[in-house]
């Protein structure tokens, strides 16, 4: 349960006693009457509305760069979840906060504990289709990367980051030209660069185009992800620091 006993939990807790006090002394209410109705605020709403903030928290420290305290957040919510359906969102949370930072390993730990036999078909899809993109990281089984990929793209046909998902195992296997293409047509469907995480296409298209010679292309999508925040728009940085040969 230390979901229930955290920094969000006590934001909650203490939110509720002092909208239950401020609303008791404006209506003139004894002092020991603010006190247990305070009290039973707390007791009632404490547990629900816990649940709805820090699955709120979790999105907004995700946001906003805060990682360490979203994994420490995302895993205390799956090892208190008691519920089947619940927990698998949760590992699915987990891995999705690795993504960010970068742990693939985990992210895939995570993710291959859910069933997806039992899940919805856009759910299903998104972690079949995540599953493929960390072993396309990893560089592991490739093959099966790209499979899992594929049969994501077929069950939910609307979703663009899928095709830059399939444009990194194609960059893996040095099929250079259909991983450009992939990416290129991801970000006409979606220009948002910070999706998946920030200024990662335009990174991983800078290393497509260099590996086809573009210096040029592949310097300016270097300085569109150097403009973002996180681990890629570092690894950018550093790349546009060094000097050209």
């Amino acid at each position: 349960m230390g979901r229930f006993f955290n920094r969000e939990a006590a934001v909650v807790a203490l939110g509720l006693l002092i909208s239950a006090a401020v609303v008791c002394l404006a209506s003139g209410l004894a002092l020991w009457q603010v006190a247990a109705v305070s009290v039973g605020a707390v007791a009632l709403g404490h547990w629900p509305l816990t649940l709805w903030f820090q699955g709120w928290v979790l999105e907004f420290y995700m946001e906003h760069g805060q990682l360490k305290r979203a994994l420490e957040l995302a895993i205390e919510i799956r090892d208190s979840s008691m519920i089947r359906r619940e927990r698998e969102k949760a590992h699915i949370d987990v891995a999705f906060v690795h993504f960010a930072r970068g742990d693939f390993e985990h992210a895939l730990q995570n993710l291959n504990k859910v069933v997806t036999s039992k899940l919805k078909p856009a759910t299903k899809a998104v972690v079949e289709a995540t599953t493929g993109y960390a072993l396309a990281w990893l560089e592991r089984d490739l093959p099966r990367a790209e499979q899992l990929i594929e049969s994501g793209m077929k069950q939910f046909a609307q979703e663009p980051l899928f095709g830059f998902f399939l444009a990194v195992v194609r960059f893996k296997q040095k099929r250079l030209a259909e991983s450009r293409d992939l990416i290129l047509k991801s970000l006409e469907a979606e220009p948002d660069l910070k999706l998946p995480h920030p200024g990662e296409r335009p990174y991983v298209l800078a290393q497509v185009l260099k590996a086809l010679g573009d210096a040029a292309g592949a310097k300016a999508q270097l300085e569109k992800a150097r403009g973002m925040r996180g681990r890629f728009g570092e690894l950018a940085t550093q790349e546009l620091s060094v000097p050209a040969a």
